[in-house]
């Protein structure tokens, strides 16, 4: 039998946010306006303390870096989550990238891991493409 674990953590910087907290309440009233873009499991909360429980292991907030944490193994396992938190932010984001590192463990092919970039409109950045341009 194999095993896999997927791990990835995206980082960019963010304005107009205090804290985690005040990022999630963020996201709550904006999932709120926009419920055809929530993650198939955050439909199942019904109220923000359940959101936010859901939501708090993906994230962390300092000095304007948001950091978001995807596990396999951990309690913030969902990519879809993941996918989302990271989609949003892209497009919110102050820094010009998004950098997520994404890491694989798989008990067959060992590990494997990759390193993509996105803009501002959530589109990925061609890393090899610019460096064959110079």
């Amino acid at each position: 039998m194999s095993y896999s674990q997927h791990s990835a953590i995206a980082t960019c910087t963010i304005n107009h946010v205090l804290d985690v907290n005040d990022l999630i309440s963020q996201m709550y009233d904006y999932l709120t306006n926009h419920e055809d873009e929530t993650p198939s499991n955050l439909l199942e909360c019904s109220s923000f303390e359940e959101f936010a429980d859901e939501i708090e292991p993906y994230v962390e907030f300092y000095n304007d870096k948001l950091t978001i944490k995807l596990d396999t193994d951990e309690r913030n396992c969902d990519a879809e989550i993941f996918d989302f938190i990271t989609g949003h932010y892209a497009y919110l984001m102050t820094s010009k990238f998004m950098k997520t590192v994404w890491v694989t463990f798989d008990s067959r092919e060992g590990l494997s891991a990759t390193t993509t970039y996105c803009d501002n409109n959530n589109k990925d950045i061609d890393i090899e493409a610019m460096l064959n341009a110079r």
